[in-house]
């Protein structure tokens, strides 16, 4: 069982080794600003840890031969280890987990619930900030990752998949916190946070959450160079500075070169910036999925 409401939660991660992005650093420093212990689990040496953070060997919980068992498209990948890894460290540490890209902005509310299981706007299951109290839980999450070491995955299948299935099958109550405490800017709305034009709009969207989910993925896909701080400004920006965490980057994103790169982005998912065989690419294929549903071939 976590600690009493009393004193204060402590929060672990995972990190495979290696230095850290600015990105990564300030995300882990806001967690000890706001007075929190947390500990940064790893195989090989962090080499840029920022001050308070606890570094512990991340074999003490599972083998570093296992973080090659979960492949992604054919390829082996860490988001579908370090979902089992969190599930593990919850269960034999006692520590809530976090993503390293989830920035703490003010610290848990009082009356905030044991378990931290967050529901997103949309309705599912987001586990970049997790704890369970539940043991049966656990174990079962811990089983059904495992099951699934070396086969083929699809995205979230050890992750926000996983979770809602094992919670449904052994209809736990388990109470979840809305997606406006931890993670109050969805992902279609994750550009705002570097534009100056929307900063009311995430101070309002941020006004009762404890920390922003920052979506590496997304970051990834609009090339986001993690070493640069958002424009001044910004609303990610005033939260950095903030919490002293711009010290961390390297220099500033200039304004316009912000809006470009999340203007391409945006564009490339709403399919504005797909070139005619890009198009045919999908078109095709869909068009003979429909022609296949409604005209079946007959057997002979």
């Amino acid at each position: 069982m976590l600690e009493t409401s009393s004193a204060p939660r402590a929060f672990g991660t995972f990190w495979y080794g290696g230095r850290l992005d600015a990105l990564e650093r300030a995300c882990a420093h806001s967690f000890i600003r706001h007075g929190y212990r947390l500990v940064l689990f790893s195989y090989q040496t962090i080499e840029n840890a920022p001050d308070g953070v606890e570094l512990r060997d991340a074999a003490e919980l599972l083998p570093e031969g296992l973080t090659k068992c979960f492949p992604v498209n054919g390829k082996p990948h860490l988001t579908p280890f370090s979902n089992l890894f969190r599930y593990k460290m919850i269960r034999d540490c006692d520590l809530v987990w976090t993503d390293l890209d989830v920035l703490m902005i003010k610290e848990l509310p009082s009356g905030l619930p044991d378990n931290i299981v967050v529901r997103e706007e949309q309705g599912g299951l987001n586990n970049a900030v997790l704890y369970i109290s539940s043991k049966q839980t656990l174990d079962r999450l811990i089983e059904q990752a495992m099951a699934v070491a070396d086969r083929n995955l699809v995205w979230g299948q050890t992750g926000p998949i996983l979770l809602t299935q094992v919670i449904n099958e052994l209809r736990e109550k388990i109470e979840t916190t809305s997606h406006q405490v931890f993670y109050p800017i969805e992902h279609y709305d994750l550009f705002k946070i570097f534009l100056r034009g929307f900063v009311g709009e995430c101070r309002e969207k941020c006004r009762n959450a404890t920390t922003i989910h920052l979506f590496n993925n997304i970051l990834s896909k609009m090339g986001y160079w993690k070493e640069m701080a958002p424009p001044a400004g910004s609303f990610f920006y005033e939260k950095l500075e903030e919490g002293g965490g711009l010290s961390f980057f390297r220099d500033v994103y200039p304004e316009h070169v912000m809006m470009h790169m999340t203007e391409n982005y945006r564009m490339r998912l709403s399919g504005q910036a797909l070139g005619i065989k890009a198009v045919m690419g999908q078109l095709i294929p869909s068009i003979g999925r429909t022609w296949r549903h409604y005209y079946p071939a007959q057997k002979r």
